[in-house]
């Protein structure tokens, strides 16, 4: 790679590499001052993980995996909080696509019968772009049940990886979604949970990402004592409504998210 190719794709590398992965720490950091027993536990698990890992193990290798309950708290606060709050899909036809599709100049027809819709299908030609709310999505308590706008990791207990593709498998969405009860489902058949987007062109930095949200988040829990959100100094910090801005390509903090911490006086 040129040195001209490296400056052509800067703003990319700061934009998606830096910018989005601050954001999501901040919302994260953000969840967990705001819930005192959710930030005990995670502490409680990340020290004891670590207290299992010699000290020269690789980072990588003491990250992956993490413990379960500390890998929800970060999904759920992706799930809240997506930093990619809105994303595009262009449908195009592969050999294999629906019968109602046979061939590569035909449109696709979508059945949404099962949506409160005017109509029972819709005609997609090729190449057509959609858009999506994924902020909406995410907050859907159609999707997610009435416990949709709560900050509830549990939620996520189930899930066992992310996949390549972008999207998490076996989140617990509503079950009429599901067709299987009121708390089952996966996030990843039903396309509710995209943080990254989904399929061939779903975030290039997903990993990456992840890593550095991993590393940082679990620094932090690890040698604070207590997080906790100083409402009294900023009133504004317990009205969670000012404090998203959604009308940009990606979603950030509308003000800055100060929190009240007490270090780790020792390892003892």
């Amino acid at each position: 790679i040129t040195e001209d190719d490296i400056e052509s794709e800067l703003m990319i590398f700061i934009l998606a590499g830096h910018e989005t992965t601050a954001h999501s720490l901040s919302f994260a950091t953000y969840a967990l001052a705001s819930h005192p027993d959710v930030f005990a536990r995670c502490q409680q698990e990340i020290r004891q993980h670590l207290s299992s890992v010699p000290d020269a193990e690789h980072p990588y290798s003491v990250l992956t995996p993490l413990p379960e309950y500390v890998e929800a708290c970060i999904k759920e606060s992706m799930r809240k909080y997506p930093v990619a709050a809105r994303g595009s899909l262009r449908v195009q036809l592969f050999s294999g696509a629906p019968a109602s599709a046979s061939s590569k100049n035909e449109p696709t027809v979508l059945d949404v019968s099962h949506l409160p819709l005017p109509c029972s299908s819709v005609t997609v030609p090729e190449k057509t772009i959609f858009h999506i709310n994924i902020f909406s999505m995410h907050n859907s308590k159609r999707i997610w049940g009435e416990d949709a706008a709560e900050y509830r990791p549990e939620r996520w207990l189930k899930v066992p990886t992310l996949t390549s593709t972008g999207a998490y498998a076996g989140a617990s969405v509503r079950g009429d979604l599901a067709g299987d009860g009121p708390d089952v489902g996966a996030a990843e058949e039903q396309l509710v949970f995209l943080p990254f987007s989904f399929g061939p062109r779903n975030c290039i930095g997903m990993n990456f990402a992840l890593w550095e949200l991993r590393s940082v988040l679990c620094a932090i829990i690890n040698e604070v004592e207590t997080i906790s959100l100083p409402t009294d100094q900023y009133p504004v910090l317990a009205d969670e409504s000012q404090l998203l801005q959604t009308d940009m390509i990606t979603m950030k903090p509308a003000l800055q998210l100060p929190v009240r911490i007490k270090m780790r006086s020792s390892r003892g």
